[in-house]
C-alpha cells in the first residue's frame, strides 16, 4: 500500500501534549545554559579587565624576561597571537621557567624564559578566557 507523503509524514510528527511539554522543557533548559555561559564569558572578561591584562602587555612581559636554556616542557599555559607573532607559552618542571614557541614565517623560534611574578596567571586567566567552550 502506498500512503501520500504529506499525510504519512503528519502522522509521524509527535502531537501529544507530553511531547509538547518535554520539547518545552527542553527548550527552556537549553536557553538557561547558554544565558548562564555567557554570564561566565562576561564576569571573566570583566575579570581582565580589571586586571589591566591585553594581549600586547602578555608579549611584551614575556619579552623582557630574562632568557635562560630551554627546560621540559610541562604543560601549555596560553598561545598569544598579536601583531604577526604567535607565540605558544608552557610551563616546565622548574616553577621559575617558562618556555616560549614563537612561530614566525622562519622555522620556530624557541626561547625559555624567567617566570616573572603574576605572568603565570595572568596568562592562565587570559588562557581561560581564549579557550574554547
Amino acid at each position: 500500500m502506498i500512503f501520500p507523503p504529506r499525510p504519512f509524514c503528519r502522522g509521524l510528527r509527535p502531537t501529544t501534549p507530553e511531547y509538547r511539554r518535554r520539547a518545552d522543557e527542553q527548550a527552556r533548559v537549553l536557553e538557561a545554559e547558554r544565558q548562564a555561559k555567557a554570564a561566565a564569558a562576561a564576569a571573566l572578561q570583566a575579570e581582565i579587565d580589571a586586571a589591566g591584562i591585553t594581549v600586547e602587555g602578555l608579549i611584551e612581559l614575556i619579552d623582557v624576561c630574562d632568557r635562560l636554556p630551554a627546560a621540559p616542557i610541562k604543560g601549555k599555559l596560553a598561545e598569544i597571537e598579536f601583531g604577526g607573532r604567535n607565540l605558544r607559552v608552557f610551563e616546565t618542571s622548574d616553577p621559575a621557567v617558562l618556555m616560549v614557541l614563537e612561530r614566525r614565517r622562519r622555522p620556530a623560534a624557541t626561547t625559555a624564559s624567567s617566570a616573572m611574578r603574576g605572568l603565570v596567571a595572568d596568562l592562565r586567566l587570559f588562557a581561560r578566557a581564549t579557550e574554547p567552550s
